[in-house]
């Protein structure tokens, strides 16, 4: 088992938890090996060195997307994804791949997920956008968001002053902060989105989510059917809402309510498209780019990940 450690996560507050937690870490499983990643472009040859010397199980050490950049390296590396397994050890400030968090799974207030001996295959989403011009490839396995969640997120992300203090003392805080700003300027837009082999359809668009875990942004939470396993993408739309119809949809998130709502649409598809005449945000496992057509496909059971 590989751990590795991104010291840059949860604000630059990630290697402070990781020196507090790696004591016990190591007290409890004696043979974990475990190396530092100074820099996002030190994962790869990380990874690469370790597969090498026979080595199958990785655990991501950081937040979503450490998690997010450990899958792309593994899915990318020279050896069949059915021989690997992703765990991950949360320092991040969300942690939406470990949630729903189990009492048994933490440590020192850090929820694991490095149990290589119970793990199960899980589905990945496979996104492929446009961006500078040419098509792109990436890979998540919490969810992605068009529209709000992921205007927000890119808010939350570039950590302003206000931000990073208020995340100093509350995360639930701070990314509450970024989703209301947002909500305050925010402006639907239109697009077209195909789902399978159907037709497209026209939508002003609010919100949009395609998920494999219903946990998001925090506190938040759909209530619609989600399985890491099943073959599906489940998708959750907001469409043509007022500011105050936005803050209200963000509520009953809060208090994992979502399905019937007006403005709203639930359903599961293997493959959906979404276009824009115009840019917009696109949130993949907490990272966020910009492109004006994106593709999502479900890639079942492509990689194990511990429990």
């Amino acid at each position: 088992m590989q751990v590795l450690v991104n010291p840059h996560c949860a604000g630059g507050r990630g290697g402070r938890k990781w020196q507090v937690l790696a004591p016990s870490l190591q007290q409890r499983y004696p043979g974990i090996r475990c190396q530092i990643i100074p820099e996002e472009s030190a994962l790869q040859p990380a990874v690469i060195r370790a597969l090498h010397q026979g080595e199958r199980t990785f655990i991501a050490a950081g937040g979503d997307g450490t998690v997010n950049r450990l899958l792309n390296v593994l899915l990318n590396a020279p050896v069949d994804n059915a021989e690997l397994t992703l765990g991950a050890i949360g320092l991040g400030s969300s942690n939406d791949f470990h949630k729903p968090f189990r009492a048994a799974a933490i440590l020192q207030g850090v929820p694991l997920r490095i149990d290589s001996a119970h793990s199960y295959p899980c589905d990945v989403i496979q996104i492929r956008c446009f961006q500078d011009g040419q098509m792109q490839q990436t890979y998540g396995i919490i969810n992605a968001s068009i529209g709000i969640a992921a205007r927000a997120n890119a808010r939350y992300n570039s950590r302003g002053r206000l931000l990073r203090a208020i995340q100093q003392i509350s995360v639930d805080a701070a990314i509450l902060l970024s989703v209301l700003r947002t909500i305050a300027t925010y402006h639907n837009f239109p697009c077209r989105i195909t789902q399978n082999q159907n037709a497209a359809q026209e939508y002003r668009l609010t919100n949009l989510g395609v998920i494999k875990n219903p946990h998001f942004g925090g506190q938040l939470c759909y209530d619609t059917p989600v399985a890491c396993d099943d073959g599906w993408l489940t998708v959750n739309l907001c469409e043509g809402m007022s500011r105050l119809q936005t803050l209200g949809i963000l509520g009953r998130l809060y208090r994992h309510h979502f399905a019937g709502r007006p403005h709203t649409a639930s359903w599961q598809s293997t493959r959906l498209t979404v276009s824009s005449a115009r840019q917009f945000d696109l949130e993949i496992d907490g990272e966020v780019l910009q492109t004006s057509n994106v593709e999502f496909r479900v890639l079942p059971q492509k990689i194990r990940c511990c429990a």
